[in-house]
Order: C-alpha cells, then sequence, then structure tokens
C-alpha cells in the first residue's frame, strides 16, 4: 500500500470533494427541475408529475444498481483508474443528454428573491434561533405574513441513505457474505439489496397502489406528497432502528466469540 501524499493528495481529495459538491447539486436540482415541467394544478399533468418521481427513483436505481455490480467489479478486478474513467465519462454523457433538452424545459423563474439569499436566510434563522424552545402549538412554528403561513427552517433527513453508504460498507468488511461455495457478495456491492426492493416496489406502487388509492381518496397521485414523505420518514426511522439493533446483537456475538478464542 502507497501512502499518497503532495500533489497526489490534492488531486485525489479535489476530486472526491468535487464529485461529492456536484452529487448533492444533481440530487438537489434534478427533481425539483422535473416537477416544473408539470403544471400541477392541470389533474392530467398532476397525474404525470407523480409517475415521474416515481420512474425517477426507479432510473436512479437502475443505475446504481450497475455501479453497484459492473462497476464494483471493474474496480477489484480491473484497477481504480478504470472505475475512475468510466464513472467520468458516463456523467459527461449525461451532462449532454440532460443539456440537449434545455430548448424544450419550461423554466419557471421566482421574482421574489434570489435562491442563494434563501439558503443563506435558513442558515442564519437556524443559528439564531438554536436555543429557542418548541412551543406546544405546532402553528406556532409559523410565521404569518398576510394570510400566507410562511416556513423559515427546513429539514432535509438524509442520515439513512448516508449511513447505507458508509457504515454498511464497513459492517459487510466484517461479515461472511458467501452465498454458496463460489460466490460471495462484495461489501461494496452489498447496498443493492434495499435497491433491488426499490426496483420491484417502485412499479408496484405506480401501476397498482397510485390507481387504487386513487380511487379512495379522490387525489390525483393517490396520496399527497406530503404524505408520501411522512410514510418515508416512518420507514426510515424503522429502518434505522432495526439496524441499530442488529449492530449491538453483532457486537454481543463477536464479543463471546472473542471470549470463548481466548478461554480456548
Amino acid at each position: 500500500m502507497v501512502k499518497v501524499g503532495g500533489g497526489d493528495a490534492a488531486l485525489l481529495f479535489g476530486g472526491l470533494y468535487l464529485v461529492a459538491a456536484g452529487s448533492a447539486g444533481i440530487k438537489a436540482s434534478l427533481p425539483s427541475h422535473g416537477a416544473d415541467q408539470f403544471e400541477e394544478k392541470d389533474p392530467k399533468e398532476a397525474k404525470q408529475m407523480s409517475s415521474f418521481f416515481n420512474w425517477f427513483l426507479l432510473s436512479g436505481n437502475i443505475g446504481t444498481v450497475i455501479s453497484l455490480t459492473l462497476v464494483v467489479w471493474i474496480q477489484d478486478n480491473k484497477g481504480w483508474d478504470l472505475r475512475f474513467g468510466i464513472s467520468s465519462i458516463s456523467m459527461v454523457v449525461g451532462a449532454f443528454f440532460f443539456t440537449s433538452g434545455l430548448p424544450r424545459y419550461r423554466i419557471q423563474v421566482i421574482q421574489k428573491s434570489n435562491a442563494f439569499v434563501e439558503v443563506i436566510q435558513v442558515y442564519v434563522a437556524a443559528f439564531r434561533n438554536q436555543n429557542l424552545r418548541l412551543p406546544e402549538d405546532p402553528e406556532d412554528l409559523y410565521e404569518i405574513d398576510g394570510d400566507e403561513p410562511v416556513m423559515e427552517i427546513e429539514f432535509l433527513p438524509h442520515r439513512d441513505v448516508s449511513q447505507l453508504q458508509t457504515f454498511s460498507i464497513q459492517q459487510a468488511v466484517t461479515m461472511d457474505t458467501r452465498i454458496t461455495k463460489h460466490f460471495h457478495i462484495t461489501p461494496a456491492s452489498l447496498a443493492i439489496i434495499p435497491i433491488i426492493f426499490l426496483l420491484v416496489l417502485v412499479p408496484i406502487y405506480d401501476r397498482l397502489f397510485v390507481p387504487f388509492a386513487r380511487r379512495i381518496t379522490g387525489h390525483p397521485t393517490g396520496i399527497t406528497h406530503l404524505q408520501r414523505i411522512g410514510v418515508g420518514l416512518v420507514l426510515s426511522c424503522l429502518s434505522m432502528a432495526v439496524a441499530g439493533i442488529i449492530e449491538v446483537k453483532r457486537k454481543e456475538v463477536a464479543r463471546k466469540h472473542n471470549m470463548l478464542m481466548l478461554y480456548r
């Protein structure tokens, strides 16, 4: 193993930070940009918007499956340089196809303020109000501006995804990932398991659940976007709780195994 330093370290970490910044920008902007292509007040386009988010998630996870299988195999057998090269080419191709649609996109122009100012305001408000106690009435969380409530602070719960992409891989390194005598799952590919569930569940949700819920609720998307977010947050909390319990049990088993080995 060669220790990286100097200009090589700067190039490595600079590239990693640029990937992180670019990935964060894409994940934040693409869903909202896609939503701008539909008119939510139009019942037909409201249904199309709901399907867009479902298939957007599905297509993203198909790409994740490829990265967790084919790209990981290339990384382990052909080298990291080829892996990063393929990833870079894929990103360039994706950017080309995205920008090629610029003449046809609907661009929603926000007149009230600058987007960067709004982001800074969130951090400033969070810092100034960090010691405030939460009110008993949730309505007090809103500031009333005429007849419209304005929420000053927004929260982006993304910790479960970070756990899946980092800590779960560290756990996999300590596990026996053999499926058969001649086949085992690479630790970096272990995150494909929840992705497979998504690939199965998203089409079922879009083609079966949404039409069924639409007949009951009368809502174009079956259930509201806020209800979808709420259900997702509850499921995320449950998954993190289960992961925590499994980790505690794993540590107990490892501790007993080490004590047994010392005794022997």
